[in-house]
């Protein structure tokens, strides 16, 4: 599957989702395609699941950042938005199951979304971090190896 048309389709409905929140969303793709194995329904799911967060937690006026990238054999999806950003306490735990960073505000969830997110990177051998400050947003960086690195 290529990653690059991936996020580009399932931009679509999220562009769409931010508006009626008074979001922008921007996407950034590669000129170049980035092809990776992946299953075309759960992949999909990890970047729909990190823009909703974005979208639960950027107020209006805020913007969320898809961008696209290869570098050495990787493919990076990274989602960053100026929302209200966590707390460094949230983000130690923010991959378990049940985490909810309640202390930031917002709308609850049963906090399993970024739990299934990481292990659905993971069963792809790849890896998520998240960096975030409060009151400046968040920025989850997933990366997955590019298909010709895997072929080798």
């Amino acid at each position: 599957m290529m990653l690059d048309e991936m996020v580009a389709e399932i931009a679509r409905p999220l562009r769409i989702q931010a508006r009626e929140k008074g979001i922008e969303l921007k996407v950034e793709l590669p000129q170049h395609p980035l092809p990776i194995w992946g299953d075309r329904i759960k992949l999909p799911w990890v970047i729909t699941n990190l823009v909703g967060n974005a979208l639960r937690y950027t107020p209006p006026g805020g913007r969320i950042t898809i961008a696209l990238s290869r570098n050495d054999g990787v493919a990076r999806a990274i989602v960053s938005d100026t929302g209200c950003g966590m707390p460094n306490e949230a983000l130690e735990r923010i991959f378990e199951p049940y985490a909810q960073a309640e202390s930031i505000g917002g709308a609850g969830s049963a906090g399993l979304g970024l739990y299934i997110t990481k292990e659905i990177v993971e069963a792809h051998n790849g890896r998520i971090y998240v960096t975030s400050a409060v009151g400046k947003g968040t920025t989850f960086t997933v990366q997955i190896p590019v298909r010709e690195q895997m072929l080798g």
